[in-house]
């Protein structure tokens, strides 16, 4: 998966520098799995690569597995040179650094060869748009995009159970009544892939690391939203996706799903 993702991301900035020559790229790989034989061989991967001048891939190993978010805080941390998101807030002056983006994957997340392009063009048009996302192929959803409103109970139990209950609520919930050929601002939007400004992150100080697993990226979301940035659905945003369904996965996943589900509706309003 790490090497089709990268063949993608190198891809999508040849694609990127044609029109911006100048333009770089920092990936940083979080390993949060604490074994030392996986993360040698990561170590090998990136010595099997070689990766053009313009791309620069930095593994941070996790020392502990504390879950999805703090991952992700990690790089944003690593940005920072340092220091927490909170004090670099503070400090930040958007006119400084107007081109300042962050995108944040999955790994099994594979972009289009004009994604990056089209995510940064976008950005610079809209200044209060804080998060893109766009049209996904994957293995499990039933629309072309991540693009979800504010879950009710009933909307999540139905496509928990896979059952045709609350039909009505599961389709609002999933945007059933927007045409994905046309863009449209969101609520929220699945984690898998974001494209962001970096001064919205800094505005809400990255995930809230209470989650491990699941709902880190909805109260991502809402809490930009709650800062008055713009979350943007475009299907000229294109990836591949190659997860699924919580309920196809483990025991031990369906409890982070629904222990971060009661600290979701908790901190953000329960809806049935």
């Amino acid at each position: 998966m790490l090497n089709q993702q990268l063949d993608s991301l190198q891809k999508a900035m040849t694609e990127f520098c044609k029109e911006y020559p100048s333009a770089s790229l920092t990936l940083y790989w979080i390993d949060n799995s604490v074994d030392k034989n996986y993360h040698q061989s990561l170590l090998d991967l990136i010595d099997s690569r070689a990766l053009p001048g313009n791309i620069t891939l930095e593994l941070i190993r996790s020392q502990a597995n504390r879950g999805y978010g703090e991952a992700h805080n990690q790089a944003l941390h690593r940005l920072e040179n340092g220091t927490d998101l909170d004090s670099a807030n503070e400090s930040f002056d958007s006119k400084k650094q107007p081109h300042d983006y962050h995108l944040l994957l999955n790994p099994d997340v594979y972009l289009s060869k004009a994604c990056l392009l089209e995510c940064f063009q976008q950005m610079e048009l809209a200044p209060k748009l804080g998060l893109l996302t766009g049209k996904i192929s994957d293995n499990y959803e039933s629309v072309p995009h991540v693009a979800k409103r504010f879950p009710g109970i009933r909307s999540l139990l139905g496509r928990y159970l896979r059952l045709p209950i609350w039909l009505q609520q599961q389709q609002k919930y999933i945007y059933a009544d927007k045409d994905p050929k046309n863009a449209f601002d969101a609520e929220l939007a699945g984690g898998c892939f974001y494209f962001c400004r970096l001064s919205a992150l800094r505005s809400v100080a990255g995930f809230d690391e209470r989650y491990f697993l699941y709902f880190e990226d909805f109260d991502l979301c809402q809490r930009l939203r709650n800062q008055s940035w713009i979350l943007r659905y475009s299907p000229d945003i294109t990836f591949q996706h190659d997860g699924g369904g919580v309920k196809a996965k483990s025991l031990r996943h369906q409890w982070f799903f629904f222990c971060s589900a009661l600290r979701f509706y908790s901190s953000h309003g329960w809806r049935w």
